[in-house]
């Protein structure tokens, strides 16, 4: 699976397409940013043509959720896994996702310490046989995924 950037907005928010691209965040200069610290959405902000000035900050994901609730900040980004699973979790607040297309896919890994080629391989081989298995859909969806980042045919 694939994880991309995606925006947590109000649903009242005109400011960025339904299906924005990394060109139209750029081009929204009223539009104030929040992300978590260190997260890489603040460098495809900025790679975007976003200003620094327009970016807010904060440690906690929570954070950021409460400064767009509150009228602080206009846009979230954040991956889509994490934009989904906050908005189904807070139902009550007027949010949507809107779904970066044209973001950069990050792809979730497991490491190893490079002598251990025995747990390696035997991680490799099992998740050969469950990825892409009905199971394995059902699980990653409970965690946001969509079908957009599932690819159709798994390694």
């Amino acid at each position: 699976a694939s994880v991309r950037t995606a925006l947590v907005v109000r649903s009242d928010e005109q400011r960025l397409p339904a299906k924005p691209t990394l060109a139209d965040l750029g081009r929204a200069p009223s539009v104030r940013w929040i992300t978590v610290h260190d997260a890489i959405e603040n460098k495809l902000l900025l790679q975007a043509g976003v200003a620094p000035e327009q970016i807010d900050t904060v440690p906690q994901l929570d954070q950021a959720l409460r400064a767009l609730s509150q009228g602080k900040a206009d846009a979230l980004a954040i991956s889509s896994v994490s934009a989904w699973n906050l908005v189904t979790r807070h139902p009550y607040w007027p949010l949507e996702v809107r779904l970066m297309g044209d973001a950069p896919a990050g792809w979730p890994a497991f490491v190893f310490r490079l002598e251990n080629e025995p747990l390696r391989d035997a991680t490799n081989q099992a998740l050969q046989d469950f990825l892409g298995s009905d199971e394995h859909t059902a699980l990653v969806r409970r965690f946001g995924f969509t079908d957009e980042e599932l690819p159709p045919d798994q390694p």
